[in-house]
């Protein structure tokens, strides 16, 4: 994917350029993801902490932050992003509030996840960005977002695979606690799917 799109869920890590001296979003507001009852739970009962300003820990009570571009300047388009951190934590400012003022300066409505963490209840990061996108696509009007439900992507590995993609190896842990293995193996059928060479063992103990 070479192109911006109107809808899109950009998973971390990624890398962006910046444009020093300019700043065209208008404001950024924090609203609850399930503003009611939350779906699911990852039975975390810690207290959220920071850490350093930007690592956000314990994570139970996800929320969608909106940074609008400048009306002069907005495209219709918008991107939600979800922050990376390998599911012990997320970079919320580093890789999320400061990614979505980049995305506002090319007139692309940023849309930081802040999702709840696993905690060995993988479908639990999952709901969250499900949920987010139904909530960007029903508050769209509200937003200056053009909702097409077509034109949506998930940035992530199993969705770059292509015929060239380079033989792949894979290796994962039934006991990792950070990344569960369904990953490597969603991963390995959309290698299969391109027809690249690639193998993937998953071993009992390794940990992450």
């Amino acid at each position: 994917m070479t192109k911006y799109i109107k809808l899109s869920l950009i998973i971390f890590p990624m890398f962006f350029f910046s444009i020093k001296g300019m700043s065209l979003f208008a404001q950024h507001k924090e609203i609850p993801l399930w503003p009611e009852k939350t779906r699911g739970s990852n039975e975390i009962e810690e207290k959220e902490t920071i850490i350093e300003g930007n690592l956000i820990s314990n994570i139970t009570k996800p929320t969608l932050t909106i940074v609008l571009p400048e009306k002069n300047v907005t495209t219709g388009s918008a991107v939600v992003i979800c922050p990376g951190g390998g599911y012990v934590h997320e970079s919320i400012y580093n890789e999320g509030i400061e990614v979505a003022k980049k995305f506002a300066l090319y007139g692309i409505t940023g849309i930081v996840l802040k999702y709840r963490l696993p905690n060995k209840h993988a479908d639990i990061p999952l709901l969250d960005a499900l949920r987010a996108i139904r909530v960007v696509r029903y508050r769209a009007k509200d937003w200056g977002i053009d909702p097409d439900s077509k034109l949506i992507a998930y940035y992530s590995n199993e969705m770059h695979v292509t015929t060239d993609t380079p033989p792949t190896f894979l290796i994962h842990s039934d006991d990792d606690n950070a990344v569960p293995p369904e990953n490597s193996l969603i991963f390995y059928k959309a290698l299969r799917k391109s027809n690249v060479s690639s193998e993937i063992h998953i071993y009992e103990k390794g940990g992450h």
